[in-house]
């Protein structure tokens, strides 16, 4: 370097940081110091014989060394070196210092025959206030993200709680209404008891007596329904938060698949039966034992085999399958149902978006079946899939793999 004494003189007085960098382009020692002045080697809290023979994207934060390398590579290709590049270089103990490099077209050496071949940049520290300014910038940018994240987890909420009042009050109005009605059948009742002696012929006052109790009963019946509505909703919900908080962990046990499909079966089998619809199941010849959340997976296909037959008419069928495939456990509840409109799949497992429909015999569902069954699915490392066809039916695939991907709790 004998042939630029007067460069390293200038460098190595200057109040700048300065170096020398190799841009022989195809070089293997691209990019790599030459030489540093001990300023430059202060601001990184090394000495110079520990930057020299270094890479200058060596000393910069891992997101800003393809940028660095890419920007010397972009310079020396076009031969255009006319550029200020700031960027945050990682000093000995770690820490960050900002640091703005100059380039300039009367910094580039060259050999005699007229080609590149090497840098020299100076370097001076940023201002702390240049600094704090950019890191405000960079907080703005993160705060501004984090802002509209926050909106649209406050859309959803405002959704969930919209839908949610709405079942709520049609619930609880339900009760009123009913409870209305039965205080005033009940004051009829006692009128009745009060005024027996009018009755002349007894078997009247039996049948009279028989039409109200009917009437009572009917009443107390739909109080009961309306409340088993609002019961099921709120538990829903419970679960729903439990489940998106991690506050609901999964505990995978050891289950035999054959075991948990007839015990689903025997529960939902009188509700197919008295619909009409014929509930059958398939498993494989061999037993078959796979890892779950016993509660959890259990709350899947209970929940997988009443929609289906909530969505199913008279006469239909609807069939659950489980087997052991590629190593996941993959449970499928299958229907000849109504089907599903396409429009209506993308929002199929996001409560915030009013989805639930009355079933084929006017059933009404809390809306947050098929998220539950999502949610724990997602919860155990697995997904739910669906395949449908208006008119012709639909089928739910339910894969968790083995062994279940445990997330940690909160």
């Amino acid at each position: 370097m004998s042939e630029n004494l007067f460069y390293l003189a200038l460098i190595e007085r200057g109040g700048l940081g300065a170096l020398v960098i190799n841009i022989v382009l195809h070089n293997e020692d691209f990019g790599k110091i030459l030489y540093s002045n001990k300023q430059f080697a202060k601001f990184l809290g090394l000495s110079k014989a520990a930057v020299q023979d270094s890479f200058l994207w060596e000393f910069v934060s891992d997101k800003a060394k393809s940028r660095l390398r890419d920007q010397l590579l972009t310079m020396a290709v076009q031969n255009k070196w006319d550029e200020t590049i700031t960027l945050s270089f990682v000093r000995a103990d770690h820490s960050e210092i900002p640091l703005k490099l100059h380039v300039k077209p009367d910094a580039v050496l060259t050999d005699n025959q007229g080609f590149s071949t090497q840098l020299l940049v100076f370097a001076e520290r940023l201002e702390d206030t240049a600094f704090v300014l950019d890191a405000n910038f960079e907080k703005h940018k993160e705060l501004t993200q984090l802002n509209a994240e926050l909106k649209e987890v406050n859309s959803r909420l405002n959704g969930l709680l919209s839908t949610l009042g709405h079942d709520m009050k049609n619930f609880l109005s339900g009760i009123f209404a009913l409870s209305k009605a039965l205080s005033e059948e009940l004051d009829e009742f006692k009128q009745m008891c009060e005024t027996v002696d009018d009755y002349s012929d007894s078997a009247a006052l039996v049948q009279d007596a028989r039409t109200r109790f009917e009437t009572l009963d009917e009443f107390v019946k739909h109080i009961l329904r309306s409340a088993s509505k609002a019961e099921a909703l709120l538990n829903d919900l419970i679960l729903h938060k439990a489940l998106q908080a991690g506050k609901r962990r999964m505990q995978p046990t050891l289950m035999d698949m054959e075991d948990l499909i007839k015990d689903v079966v025997e529960v939902e089998k009188h509700k197919f039966a008295e619909k009409g619809i014929e509930l059958i199941y398939e498993l494989p010849d061999e037993t078959q034992t796979f890892k779950a959340d016993p509660l959890a997976i259990t709350q899947v296909l209970l929940n997988l085999l009443s929609n289906a037959r909530k969505f199913t008419n008279h006469g239909g069928r609807v069939k659950i399958t489980g087997k052991l495939e590629s190593g996941s456990a993959v449970f499928t509840v299958e229907d000849n149902g109504i089907g599903i409109d396409p429009s209506r799949i993308p929002d199929l497992y996001d409560v915030s978006k009013p989805t639930t429909m009355p079933g084929t015999k006017g059933e009404e569902g809390t809306g947050f079946g098929l998220p539950i069954c999502y949610e724990i699915l997602a919860a155990h490392g697995g997904v739910l899939l669906v395949e449908t066809e208006p008119g012709k039916g639909s089928k739910f695939t339910a894969r968790i793999p083995q062994p279940p991907i445990i997330a940690d709790a909160d």
